[in-house]
């Protein structure tokens, strides 16, 4: 190997070198403190002597490290740093053009996904439905605002009616009936064995009307077999319910002549005397209801009438279905 080859290869420490980059740092330093400018560019002379490929690179690598900055108005050099990650600039075209493709592949993809997921078309359409609904109505909304704003206007200018006059409606007072007032009352039907109902017809109604929804409720064919008693009374059917001077809660008993409930059984009774009568009675009613219309019917109070069926005493307060009756049997009455 020759001495001219060698010297190429290897470098000897220069010391000009060295002294150039202390004038370097320095100047970096005081254009650091200088007031005299708000920017100010750090040039690099090119008087280093090694001007070999390697001290060029290195040269490169110091400048681009050492980039310029901007001073602010104090002269303080503004700390922040801006980086650039994107890495577009290390890119070739063609490798640019390839990420672009690349982009727009997994957006269509994206794109062909969702339109293939069928909930979320479904929830599309239901969101799209609703808004419409929503919009739809608040649109009818405001139509009605506007409907009840120029209604209000009409009826805020329509002329005002005159006062009805004093003198016809004190006539219509004294003639007509629609401004008497109507009073309801409440009267309690009762039918013997059973238990009361209550009816709620104005005073002004004739008793007819009450005698016939009581015919019609309980499908009684013959309405004449139907008397309304009160006080031991009858009532004329022709008479008002205030004709009467009835009150509130009053009782009016029903008595039904020759009518035999669906429900009831026949029970034969005989006297001592060997005669003998059949009686309809529900198995439901108490024995006293049997010896009440016995004692009615021989005119004898009706602590005198007692009556025995198989030996047994009948006890008054019990009902016929607690002697198991079926209907057919023999009851004793003692009077």
């Amino acid at each position: 190997m020759s001495s001219d080859e060698g010297d190429d290869d290897v470098k000897l420490y220069n010391p000009l070198q060295r002294n150039q980059k202390r004038k370097i740092f320095v100047t970096l330093s005081s254009s650091s403190e200088s007031d005299d400018d708000d920017s100010r560019d750090i040039s690099f002379t090119s008087s280093l002597g090694d001007t070999s490929p390697s001290g060029r690179a290195r040269r490169r690598r110091r400048v681009s490290t050492l980039t310029p900055v901007k001073g602010t108005a104090n002269g303080a050099i503004d700390p922040v740093i801006n980086l650039d990650d994107s890495g577009d600039e290390l890119l070739t075209r063609e490798e640019r053009a390839r990420a672009t493709l690349r982009e727009l592949e997994i957006q269509r993809e994206i794109e062909l996904r969702l339109a293939q997921d069928s909930l979320l078309n479904q929830t599309r359409a239901i969101m799209s439905k609703t808004t419409e609904t929503v919009h739809q109505i608040s649109q009818d909304i405001a139509a009605d605002d506007d409907d009840d704003d120029s209604d209000f206007e009409i009826l805020s200018t329509a002329p005002t009616s005159a006062p009805p006059d004093p003198t016809s409606r004190s006539e219509s007072t004294n003639d007509g009936q629609g401004s008497k007032k109507q009073r309801h009352i409440r009267l309690k039907l009762v039918v013997h064995g059973k238990r009361p109902e209550i009816f709620k017809i104005d005073e002004s109604t004739e008793l007819s009307k009450l005698h016939a929804s009581f015919c019609r409720k309980h499908n009684l064919p013959n309405p004449d077999d139907v008397i309304l008693n009160a006080d031991g009374r009858p009532l004329n059917l022709s008479e008002t319910v205030g004709s009467y001077n009835f009150l509130d809660q009053d009782e009016i008993t029903v008595v039904l002549r020759n009518y035999v409930d669906p429900s009831a059984i026949k029970v034969q009774v005989r006297y001592p005397d060997k005669t003998t009568e059949w009686h309809d009675i529900l198995p439901s009613t108490q024995v006293e209801t049997l010896v009440a219309a016995i004692a009615a019917k021989r005119s004898v109070p009706a602590s005198a009438v007692s009556l025995r069926i198989d030996g047994e005493t009948m006890e008054p307060k019990k009902t016929f279905e607690f002697y198991d009756l079926e209907g057919g049997e023999l009851i004793e009455a003692k009077v």
